[in-house]
Parts: structure tokens; C-alpha cells; sequence
């Protein structure tokens, strides 16, 4: 198991039955032989196969199970064109540094959409995307935040925001 505060830090469970020894092999150049359950921090994401090899002396039989595990360190990254601008602005965001996010369905109006990312503008306009980049277009003055959420194969989800400032002058003369 895992958590998504800390994503690379997995918790094995052994469930080891009439076994002497055993040795865990974690799949990326890491074993332990000690633990029946081991807590295993990996350093960069990735599939690991983990195996769990156990051994009885009495009756020299061997034991032997594997998994497939995703590892991943999800990191939403957010940046604007502009941040400052008046009535009208056409701001294009961009994702394209976010780190590990996976396709998934987002639930909406009873309706399920596969997408990649999931932004929202100006408090109220929503967008579902496979795409990293997007635009939209302020015309009220007001700061205003955009968001973006995007999720991994593990279900952790996290967030990017950016604060956009909109001005429109107002001025008068007699």
C-alpha cells in the first residue's frame, strides 16, 4: 500500500505462511531479507515488478509470488501568457511540465468523460482535456483564478493554481 502524501514510500504486506526465510526483491536493484513487511521508498518514478520469494528448511519447499506496482511522484504544474491584462485578455495556460498524470474519468453533469486534464476558469467555466495547453479569454475585470487537476494511475490527485488579474479603466472627463 501507499499513500498519495507520499507517493514513493510503499508498505509491503507479507503474508507468509510456514516459511523460514524469505527475501523481497522490489524491483528496482533493492532487496530485503529481514522484514516480513517492509516499508521500501523507490527514488524515481516507474512499473516495478515486486517479488516475494520464501523458503521452509524443514521441507525444502519454496514459495514464490510477484506483482506489478505503478509508482508515481504526481505533480501538477501550471503557467499562464499573461497574468495581468484588460477586458478581453486571451490567456493561454499551459501544463506541459506536469509530472505523471494519467488519462481517467471524470464524473460531470451524469456523465462520465475520459480526460487528462481537468481546468477551471473565472470560477464557473470547466474544460476536459487531453491537452496540455488551453486557452481562454477573460472579459470581466476582477482576479480571477485558474485551476488545474490531474490524476495518476494510483487515483492521487493534485492541483495547480494561477491568479489572474483583469483591469478595465474607467475614466470620465467633463
Amino acid at each position: 500500500s501507499f499513500s498519495c502524501q507520499k507517493p514513493l514510500e510503499y508498505h509491503f504486506d507479507g503474508h507468509i505462511i510456514d516459511a523460514e526465510s524469505w527475501i523481497w526483491d522490489f524491483g528496482d536493484g533493492n532487496s530485503n531479507t529481514t522484514s516480513k513487511d517492509p516499508i521500501h521508498t523507490y527514488t524515481t518514478s516507474g512499473d516495478y515488478v515486486v517479488k516475494l520469494s520464501a523458503f521452509n528448511n524443514t521441507t525444502q519447499c519454496s514459495y514464490y509470488s510477484d506483482t506489478l506496482i505503478r509508482v508515481r511522484n504526481l505533480k501538477a504544474s501550471l503557467s499562464a501568457s499573461e497574468t495581468l491584462g484588460c477586458t478581453g485578455l486571451a490567456v493561454t495556460f499551459n501544463s506541459s511540465n506536469t509530472i505523471d498524470n494519467s488519462n481517467y474519468r471524470h464524473y460531470y453533469n451524469n456523465h462520465f468523460y475520459p480526460i487528462r486534464y481537468y481546468w477551471k476558469f473565472n470560477n464557473y467555466a470547466e474544460e476536459f482535456s487531453f491537452d496540455s495547453i488551453t486557452h481562454y479569454t477573460y472579459n470581466s475585470p476582477g482576479t480571477f483564478k485558474a485551476y488545474l487537476v490531474v490524476r495518476d494511475t494510483n487515483n492521487c490527485i493534485d492541483s495547480a493554481v494561477q491568479t489572474i488579474r483583469i483591469m478595465r479603466p474607467n475614466i470620465s472627463f467633463t
